[in-house]
C-alpha cells in the first residue's frame, strides 16, 4: 500500500491502486507520529547529555505517544481488513454482473430467435 524509503518519503499509491483515501489518511498520521516520536526521543537524547546530573523526564509524554500509535496502528490494521473484505466484495459483485450480462445476452437471443420463427410462420 505504501512506499516506504524512509520516514519523511512515505507516499501512498492511492492512484495506482484502489486505497481508500482512510488508509492514506491513517498513514500520513502514522507517519507524523513517528516524526513526534524522532523528535522527542532527539530532544531527550539531546537535553540529557547537556544537562547530565538532572533528573530524567518523566516517561508520561512517551507512554501517551506509545498509547496513540498503538491505537493508530489498530485503526490501520482494522481499515486493511476492512478494505480486503470490500475488494473480495467488489470481485463477486463483479463476478455476479458478468453472469448476469451473459444470462440477459442468452434470453435476449433466445426471444430475438421465437420473433424471426414466428414471422416467418406468419410469412407463410
Amino acid at each position: 500500500m505504501l512506499a516506504q524509503g524512509s520516514i519523511g518519503t512515505l507516499e501512498p499509491y492511492q492512484y495506482q491502486t484502489k486505497t481508500p483515501l482512510i488508509l492514506v489518511h491513517c498513514a500520513h498520521k502514522l507517519e507524523s507520529t513517528l516524526r513526534s516520536i524522532a523528535a522527542f526521543a532527539e530532544a531527550q537524547y539531546s537535553s540529557r547529555t547537556i544537562q547530565i546530573g538532572h533528573l530524567p523526564m518523566s516517561d508520561e509524554p512517551l507512554k501517551t505517544l506509545e498509547v496513540k500509535l498503538d491505537e493508530l496502528l489498530r485503526q490501520c490494521s482494522r481499515l486493511q481488513q476492512e478494505n480486503t473484505e470490500l475488494k473480495q466484495r467488489e470481485e463477486d459483485w463483479q463476478r455476479e454482473r458478468v453472469r448476469l450480462v451473459e444470462k440477459n445476452e442468452l434470453a435476449r437471443s433466445r426471444v430475438e430467435a421465437m420473433i424471426s420463427r414466428l414471422k416467418s410462420l406468419e410469412a407463410e
